[in-house]
């Protein structure tokens, strides 16, 4: 078999969808006659753990580690937060309750930090990878991010070792959907165009999750080798058997954290709306959040009257968290309100509609994931700003629920075989094949 190693800084025991892509090629790449070597960061500040996605790592995989400081240790010290406690996504947004040690922590965080706040990782991770390809006669590379420390870390291990280099980008680098809120200073904002640009220019192949940031790639880098290898879910993880439903709601879920960046707060109002209109549909909906929730979001469902048809729950191992999904009776699935959303292409999308359950989707219609969405017949996408839309669609989905009609909704199960995590190891394996020669 041949041999690629793979740099991720997400990896088992870490928790959260940033983990699932990279975890589920290693499981099946070596049905492809690739066997793969993992470099990873030891004891890594995750937003999450979850214990339950070792069980994905097949037996026998060389798991290698490296350690470094991390940053948000010195951050909690700092602003003094438990060394336990997890930060919320979005820790560089300055607030107006912050204290003079947590805006000077954000700034350091946002212009001294570059790429990112897992810089210190970059020299251990160059370090450990050129002797595993020493020892391992390595044929292939492939990182992974965010954090981009990986794949500036990736572009020093190719000047030095000449391997042929993979680099696969989750989620685009100065372009990301939060980028523009991080106001960065000219000179950190330039270094870190400088990294980008550098590390994509030289990589043999650059995969990514969306039509859309392939595109940007190519228009903004016209020399590079792109591939779209979109994100996907992976059949084993789908019970065969549907989880009996006892609550006996209209729950609307969300599962995995939500944003600020998310927070759809014209979706509030229009179930207060509809709640203060019909009394049936107050007794029967609930809101039903699974992971961390936006202290605005929360803020603004209290204040509309909405808290006692809501439910949190803090993060749940993912099998629970897919239990989650299929008990729901309509799934929320709301894309980041920024400029650049268009190419954002979440894994959770696709065990959404792996699930089975109907999508109440916020986002751009004209977007890679209003496209899946239509692709699998699994409803329409409603513009932010649209609360006559989407209004009509909380109302639809609720008159499907009380007539038992939910299931003629849901996404068409024979189109998304194209998303499944085995078949995509197979084209990765197949880029592996060209870019190892």
């Amino acid at each position: 078999m041949k041999k690629v190693l793979i740099m991720t800084y997400y990896w088992p025991p870490s928790g959260g969808s940033g983990v699932q892509r990279i975890l589920k090629f290693v499981k099946y790449l070596p049905e492809y006659g690739w066997m793969p070597i993992v470099l990873t960061a030891r004891d890594g500040d995750y937003l999450a753990i979850d214990e339950t996605l070792v069980k994905d790592i097949p037996d026998g995989t060389r798991v290698e580690t490296v350690t470094a400081r991390e940053f948000y240790d010195v951050y909690r010290k700092a602003t003094g937060k438990k060394k336990q406690e997890t930060l919320p996504v979005g820790a560089y947004v300055t607030n107006e309750s912050d204290s003079l040690m947590e805006r000077l922590a954000k700034w350091v965080r946002v212009n001294v930090l570059v790429p990112d706040a897992r810089f210190s990782w970059i020299r251990p991770f160059t370090k450990a990878a050129l002797k595993i390809i020493e020892q391992e006669n390595i044929d292939v590379l492939l990182s992974t991010s965010p954090p981009q420390s990986v794949q500036v870390a990736a572009w020093r291990i190719r000047k030095a070792s000449n391997i042929p280099w993979v680099a696969d980008y989750r989620d685009p680098w100065t372009e990301i959907f939060f980028y523009q809120n991080m106001k960065r200073n000219a000179l950190a904002k330039g270094l870190d165009e400088y990294l980008e640009r550098r590390a994509i220019e030289n990589a043999d192949k650059i995969i990514t999750v969306s039509n859309q940031i392939a595109k940007r790639f190519r228009e903004r880098f016209p020399d590079i080798d792109c591939k779209m290898i979109p994100n996907g879910y992976d059949v084993s993880d789908i019970p065969a058997e549907r989880p009996e439903i006892t609550h006996g709601k209209f729950r609307i879920g969300y599962i995995g954290n939500l944003m600020a960046l998310q927070n759809p707060e014209i979706l509030w109002q229009v179930l207060a709306e509809l709640a203060s209109e019909d009394k049936q549909f107050r007794d029967d909906v609930q809101l039903h959040f699974t992971g961390k929730v936006d202290v605005d979001a929360r803020r603004q469902i209290e204040q509309l009257g909405l808290l006692d048809l809501t439910v949190y729950e803090s993060y749940v191992p993912h099998p629970v968290a897919v239990e989650r999904m299929m008990t729901s009776s309509a799934l929320l699935f709301i894309l980041p309100n920024t400029p650049d959303n268009k190419g954002v292409l979440t894994g959770k999308l696709f065990e959404y509609i792996a699930s089975g359950r109907p999508l109440l989707a916020i986002g751009p219609s004209d977007g890679d994931a209003s496209q899946i969405i239509h692709d699998v017949d699994g409803g329409r996408m409603c513009d932010f700003d649209d609360r006559a839309a989407l209004k009509a669609r909380v109302r639809e989905l609720y008159e499907a629920w009380k007539s038992g009609m939910l299931t003629d909704m849901a996404p068409d199960m024979k189109r998304t075989s194209q998303f499944e995590r085995k078949a995509q190891a197979g084209e990765l394996a197949k880029l592996l094949d060209a870019v190892s020669g």
